[in-house]
C-alpha cells in the first residue's frame, strides 16, 4: 500500500493533468508532460560493495503549463515536479564523503520536488520566479557533465555539503525568489534568496514547507557568458558566490565559556566548458571538456576546496552518433580545521576523497538508455590509512 506521501506526490500530478486537459486555440496545447524511471545497480570489486549489490531508483514526472497559451497570461509559466526514490543506499554502504550515485537518497520517499510560477518581463529579457526551486536547475551547472553519475558532477561538493538540511537541491527543496537578467544573448546575471533550510529535518518522509525558527537565508548569484556556434557545441563560463544568513560552529574555536563560535558560511565557484573538437559537419559528433573549481568556508565546513574536471565524447562511433562517453574526475580538500578537530577526537585525519569516473551512455531507442559506469574512489569516506574502491554498475533510463 501506498504511503502517504507517496499519494499526495502522485494525486497531484494526476489532479494537474485532469484539470488541464484542453489545447489552445490554435491546436496546440500549452501544457507539457513527461517522465523517467531511471534505475541503477553497484557492485564493488573492491571496497565495502566488494561482492554485494546496491540499487538506487528515482521515478521523475514533470508538468509545465505555457501560461499564454493556456489563459492568455503573457509571459507566465508553472512547473510542477514530483519524484519518488527506491533503494538500500549503496552509497551508505560504501561510505564516500561525496557519494557514488546521484539518484541514491538519505531518506526513500515521494514528495513535491519544485512547484514554481515564473514571470517573463521585457521581451523575456527579464524573469522572476517564485516558489519551491531546484538550486542546481541553473546556478552551478554543466551540460557536458550531465551524464556521469557521481553527485559532485551535478552540484560541486563543497556547496552540497553546506546547511543544516544542504542547500535547495535534490531531494529536498525550499521556497525561493529567483531573479534572471539576460543582458544580451551571451550574458546571463541570476540571483536567488532561499530558505536556508530545505523541508523539515525532523521529518524527512514527504514535502514540508517550514519558514521561520532561525533557518535564515541563502543567497546565491552567478553571471554566466554562454555562446554557441552550433547547435550541439558548448561554450560556456560562469562565476557564482554563495552566502548563509545564518552563522555555523567553527570545528575548533571556542569563547571564553568553551562554546564554539560561530562564524560566516560562505563560498564561490567558477566553471567552463567547451567543445574542443567536431567529428562532422552538422557537429552531432564531437568532443567537449569540462572544468569546474570551488572554495568554501573552512571553519564551518568539512570541504573547503573541491575540483571536478571531464570531457566527453559524443558518439564515439559513427554507427552510434547519439551515445555519449564520459571521463571525469571529483576531488574534495577537506580544511585544515576539519582535519585539526578530527586529530584532537583521535580520529584520522586524511586531506582528500577523489574520484575518477568513466560511462558510456548507450540510447537503445526513444525510451530506453542503458549505461554501464565504473568509478574508482580513492580514500573513499575520508578513511586513513588509504582505502581504495572500485566499482561498476549500469544506469537504466526510461523516458515516457
Amino acid at each position: 500500500m501506498l504511503s502517504k506521501s507517496y499519494r499526495v506526490a502522485v494525486s497531484t500530478i494526476a489532479l494537474l493533468c485532469a484539470s488541464l486537459s484542453h489545447a489552445a486555440d490554435d491546436g496546440a496545447s500549452p501544457y507539457s508532460f513527461e517522465g523517467q524511471y531511471r534505475l541503477d545497480y553497484w557492485t564493488g570489486l573492491s571496497g565495502p560493495l566488494k561482492s554485494r549489490l546496491g540499487h538506487s531508483g528515482l521515478l521523475d514526472v514533470r508538468l509545465s503549463v505555457d501560461g499564454e497559451k493556456a489563459w492568455a497570461w503573457a509571459g507566465g509559466r508553472i512547473f510542477v515536479q514530483a519524484q519518488a526514490t527506491h533503494g538500500n543506499h549503496p552509497n551508505r554502504r560504501q561510505s564516500a564523503v561525496q557519494g557514488i550515485d546521484n539518484a541514491e537518497v538519505a531518506v526513500n520517499a515521494a514528495r513535491i520536488f519544485q512547484a514554481w510560477v515564473e514571470q517573463s518581463l521585457l521581451d523575456d529579457r527579464v524573469s522572476i520566479l517564485f516558489g519551491l526551486f531546484d538550486l542546481n536547475s541553473e546556478f552551478d551547472i554543466t551540460e557536458s557533465s550531465a551524464t556521469l553519475i557521481h553527485p559532485s558532477f551535478g552540484i560541486s561538493s563543497e556547496i552540497g555539503q553546506t546547511g543544516r538540511n544542504g542547500p535547495s537541491i535534490f531531494p529536498v527543496t525550499s521556497l525561493a525568489v529567483r531573479g534572471a537578467w539576460k543582458v544580451n544573448d551571451q550574458i546571463t546575471w541570476r540571483t536567488a534568496l532561499f530558505d536556508a533550510v530545505p523541508g523539515d529535518p525532523a521529518q524527512p518522509h514527504g514535502t514540508h514547507i517550514k519558514l521561520g525558527q532561525g533557518d535564515g537565508t541563502l543567497l546565491i548569484s552567478e553571471l554566466g557568458y554562454a555562446h554557441k556556434a552550433g547547435e550541439n557545441d558548448v561554450n560556456k563560463l560562469a562565476f557564482g558566490a554563495w552566502r548563509y544568513s545564518s552563522r555555523f560552529n567553527d570545528h575548533v574555536d571556542t569563547g571564553s565559556a568553551g562554546d564554539p563560535l560561530k562564524r560566516k558560511n560562505h563560498g564561490a565557484y567558477v566553471l567552463g566548458e567547451r567543445t574542443l573538437w567536431n567529428a562532422n559537419e552538422d557537429g552531432s559528433r564531437g568532443v567537449d571538456a569540462f572544468l569546474r573549481l570551488g572554495w568554501a568556508a573552512g571553519s564551518v565546513n568539512q570541504m573547503d576546496k573541491a575540483l571536478g574536471a571531464g570531457v566527453m565524447w559524443r558518439g564515439p562511433f559513427a554507427s552510434r552518433p547519439k551515445d555519449k562517453l564520459t571521463i571525469g574526475v571529483a576531488a574534495e580538500h577537506n580544511s585544515h580545521k576539519w582535519r585539526e578537530a578530527r586529530r584532537a577526537a583521535g580520529e584520522a585525519d586524511p586531506a582528500a576523497e577523489v574520484a575518477y569516473e568513466l560511462s558510456y551512455r548507450a540510447l537503445v531507442n526513444d525510451w530506453l538508455s542503458v549505461q554501464p559506469d565504473v568509478q574508482w574512489v580513492r580514500n573513499h569516506g575520508n578513511q586513513s590509512p588509504n582505502s581504495d574502491a572500485l566499482l561498476v554498475g549500469v544506469r537504466l533510463d526510461f523516458s515516457f
